[in-house]
């Protein structure tokens, strides 16, 4: 690996030192032209992303080389050079080799500006992401179903990158894990442990393990258990003091979480329309039930209080 190459030298050795063909164009302020020192403007115009030399060599010095080139490739539409390609796969489980902290800083250029969706497709047939997630490339394998329904959550993701909403690292990790995460809290739970006590568990155990690739902030750990605990409250049909769960900090994603659900599994979209007509209006008004299939409720009747019986006393 190749620790520290940030030394001087004339533009044609610098530009030679960079990563890919189209990061190694020059521009001449003197006469407004575009140097090529490789095949640059050429891999432009067929839309490739080709490594400067060798690319087995070129990975082998920086692995994280290979998930720039997923994310290039991923947010441009381009496509990765056959030769680099195959050397990617290949090379796929020494993205390990890579600092955590750095490989965080990538997972979030990869999966929040708008192109969530191809990159993870590109990380599942590349190998990397088994080696970037061991547990949730195991989820997967296990059923090619969740592969689509991990796409269609990202989908929801980069709609909501182009809408111009804020896509905070929480909830790109709620949509990548949120989903075997509460398949497997739900399991724990049957065994009898309590509902969120088996989610944090196994929040917990998520973050552990992905923690020696990937080093996720605890905070940023902790509001995904938290957006995934709270579904429980927006599952609820008579949700108990509603303006409350609105002024929780992790409720916009956690409904936007849910907005998820309703689009890939068709679910809770009652609840979601409820919510969403909610926080329309003051919080101060109270809100009309939810929208129930069950029959109009019977009113309560209010029990009579008994009338204490004055004692007399008799007259001497």
């Amino acid at each position: 690996m190749v620790l520290a190459d940030n030394v001087f030298g004339t533009p044609e050795e610098d530009a030679l030192r960079r990563d890919f063909t189209i990061n190694a164009l020059a521009y001449n302020i003197a006469d407004f032209s575009v140097i090529d020192y490789s095949t640059g403007l050429s891999d432009l115009e067929q839309r490739l992303i080709r490594p400067i030399g060798d690319p087995r060599v070129r990975f082998t010095e920086d692995p994280v080389r290979m998930l720039r080139a997923v994310r290039f490739a991923a947010s441009h539409d381009f496509v990765i050079a056959p030769a680099a390609w195959e050397s990617l796969c290949e090379l796929a489980s020494t993205i390990s080799r890579a600092s955590p902290a750095r490989l965080y800083e990538e997972m979030q250029k990869l999966f929040l500006v708008g192109s969530a969706r191809t990159a993870f497709s590109l990380l599942e047939k590349s190998g990397l992401l088994a080696t970037l997630f061991p547990s949730l490339g195991h989820w997967i394998s296990e059923n090619s179903n969740r592969l689509a329904l991990l796409d269609a959550n990202l989908k929801c993701l980069d709609q909501l990158y182009q809408n111009g909403a804020p896509t905070p690292p929480a909830l790109f990790l709620a949509a990548l894990f949120g989903p075997s995460l509460e398949e497997e809290a739900l399991t724990l739970h049957r065994d009898g442990i309590p509902r969120r006590q088996a989610l944090d568990a196994t929040c917990a155990a998520l973050m552990k393990e992905i923690s020696r690739t990937v080093t996720v902030p605890r905070r940023v750990g902790a509001r995904l258990c938290d957006i995934l605990a709270l579904q429980t409250s927006l599952h609820r049909i008579r949700p108990r003091r509603p303006a409350s769960i609105v002024n929780k900090p992790e409720f916009g994603e956690a409904l936007e979480y849910l907005r998820f659900t309703v689009e890939t599994r068709r679910e809770y979209q009652t609840r979601l329309e409820w919510w969403d007509a909610f926080r329309l209006h003051a919080p101060s008004v109270t809100p009309s039930e939810p929208p129930t299939d069950e029959g109009p409720k019977k009113k309560r009747r209010k029990r009579r209080r008994k009338r204490r019986r004055t004692r007399q006393t008799p007259a001497t």
